[in-house]
């Protein structure tokens, strides 16, 4: 659910840019929750970036840690479920931005739907949102220690371009550590500039 369209693409996260002869940045794309202390923490201490995508409830009780996150760098996205009883995509995507004003002082044109199709993210496009489709989908397999971080490497050596990943909730502070670590073995350039 990761790769931007061309609309509303004002706040695309930066990314890990491998080495120059790659041609690669590489975005990291989570879902905030319980472990996005530890997460920020990891990805601070490696001046990188990442998208966390926040649920209503996470939006609700989390306003530090949004704070946080808007400080320092990374982006903020708004996750929504497109099988909710109750409310549209368009409506959830709404009542999502107002949390996130009421914490913040500022909005977003991200979006991640679960549970959902093409009708859904054209709902969130013509309501001004940039819905993201991943070009890696490590929500199954994760990443939380030096071992999967060196396979994800290796992934992401196979693909061509940059390279959205999402993490989905699987991405613990020390495989986050290992794969920013590796990474900037490697010559990664681990702050850049957002991208528009």
């Amino acid at each position: 659910e990761q790769r931007p369209d061309s609309s509303g693409t004002e706040n695309i996260p930066q990314g890990v840019h491998l080495p120059a002869e790659s041609g690669k940045s590489v975005y990291l794309c989570l879902r905030a929750g319980n472990g996005a202390a530890a997460q920020l923490d990891a990805l601070d201490a490696y001046g990188a970036q990442a998208a966390f995508f926040c649920s209503p409830e996470f939006l609700e009780n989390q306003g530090d840690l949004l704070r946080r996150m808007t400080a320092t760098g990374h982006a903020v996205g708004l996750l929504v479920d497109a099988a909710d009883p109750d409310r549209t995509v368009a409506e959830q995507l709404e009542a999502g931005n107002a949390l996130l004003a009421q914490a913040t002082m500022g909005k977003t044109r991200l979006a991640s739907i679960e549970n959902g199709g093409e009708h859904h993210r054209r709902e969130a496009r013509e309501a001004g949102f940039s819905c993201l489709e991943a070009d890696l989908d490590r929500s199954d397999s994760g990443l939380r220690d030096g071992a999967q971080a060196e396979d994800l490497l290796r992934q992401i050596s196979a693909q061509r371009g940059d390279v959205r990943i999402w993490l989905g909730n699987t991405a613990g502070a020390a495989g986050l550590r290992a794969f920013l670590a590796a990474a900037q073995a490697d010559g990664a350039v681990l702050v850049v500039h957002l991208k528009a």
